[in-house]
């Protein structure tokens, strides 16, 4: 069946950046799914498909590569773009660790810093879901 929105899961510790990014994007037509740990958002990835993930790097239960490794080893979630949106610098080492190929797929499609302008984010969102960016431009960031 198609999906009339596309669908974003988050997955960040952080309800804040939840509450903030969910009310951006539904502005443009995106249904946004939550999750505040690596193991619920694997869950979640598997039954709902979502057509990007964006995780937080840090959070506990489990890291943005593990998650990513995680969702690598299922069939159901081998292929999903994954989107790293950290709030602190990312050393190089790990950023080439979440870049690797793992298993044979791609590591994470973008690794962004979180900031108090999100437009780089949502530009990166829309070439997934194809909204249009100006929409969600209206409000001020936190």
């Amino acid at each position: 069946p198609v999906r009339p929105r596309p669908r974003v899961l988050l997955v960040d510790d952080d309800n804040d950046v939840n509450l903030l990014l969910s009310s951006r994007l539904a502005k443009c037509g995106i249904d946004v799914t939550y999750a505040p740990d690596a193991p619920q958002g694997l869950r979640m990835a598997c039954r709902d498909e979502p057509a990007v993930i964006v995780t937080d790097y840090f959070m506990p239960n489990g890291d943005a590569l593990y998650f990513l490794t995680r969702l690598r080893t299922l069939e159901t979630t081998a292929n999903i773009p994954v989107i790293v949106f950290s709030g602190r610098q990312l050393n190089d080492a790990v950023v080439q660790d979440l870049k690797r190929t793992i298993r044979g797929r791609q590591g994470a499609s973008h690794i962004l810093q979180k900031s108090g302008d999100p437009s780089v984010l949502f530009d990166t969102l829309q070439k997934f879901c194809g909204f249009e960016p100006s929409s969600i431009r209206d409000g001020p960031a936190h």
